[in-house]
């Protein structure tokens, strides 16, 4: 991964190394490059050496949301890695994912058309209700209405797909009740409805 570009973004051990995690960025790629926004490829390994874990890695594109680090995946990549026990061919394994790596790193840069897109359409407020509704419901969609002018980082009146994706974002990791994977599939659910609106007016 180093040869390839990628950096070190953080190592954290537990246990004096007996779990791992690792994250690995690829600095060399900003979907959002020229813009306030920061969306980069990122691979995470976790590991065990007591067997608690089996080795997992996983490839994604994240973007940064808050000033103290947080980020969500784009959903789309959730797929891409594999996991395997602490015996059998693991080195064949993570040379077929470096492999596969190199094809899914060409297809985020053709993401960034679509990314672009979100930052330059704008959206009613009676359509952006419409997709909260099916999204998060009527009481949180309220809620996230009022979050598309004011949440950190928002311009007030801005009212583009962008802005209400950072909104519904926003609520999800910040207020939203459940789990990680139901907060997860709402943004994928929101990311989605969004592309299609574009893709619908084009």
């Amino acid at each position: 991964l180093e040869e390839e570009g990628w950096k070190f973004n953080r190592v954290h051990l537990e246990r004096a190394g007996a779990h791992a995690y690792v994250e690995v960025n690829w600095p060399k790629l900003n979907l959002l490059e020229g813009t306030k926004e920061t969306i980069f490829p990122r691979v995470v390994l976790t590991n065990s050496v007591d067997l608690r874990s089996s080795l997992t890695v996983r490839f994604g594109a994240f973007r940064l949301i808050c000033s103290n680090g947080m980020v969500v995946p784009d959903p789309r990549f959730g797929a891409v890695g594999f996991r395997a026990i602490h015996v059998g061919p693991m080195m064949e394994r993570f040379g077929l994912f470096l492999a596969e790596l190199k094809q899914q790193l060409e297809l985020l840069k053709t993401l960034s058309q679509g990314y672009r897109g979100m930052l330059n359409t704008r959206v009613t407020p009676e359509t952006a209700e419409k997709l909260l509704m099916k999204v998060a419901g009527k009481r949180n969609s309220e809620r996230v209405l009022a979050l598309w002018d004011t949440a950190p980082g928002q311009m007030a009146g801005e009212r583009t797909q962008w802005s209400l994706y950072n909104a519904t974002t926003y609520w999800l990791t910040h207020e939203a009740a459940g789990g990680l994977y139901h907060r997860d599939l709402r943004s994928h659910q929101m990311l989605q409805a969004l592309l299609n609106l574009g893709k619908r007016r084009n």
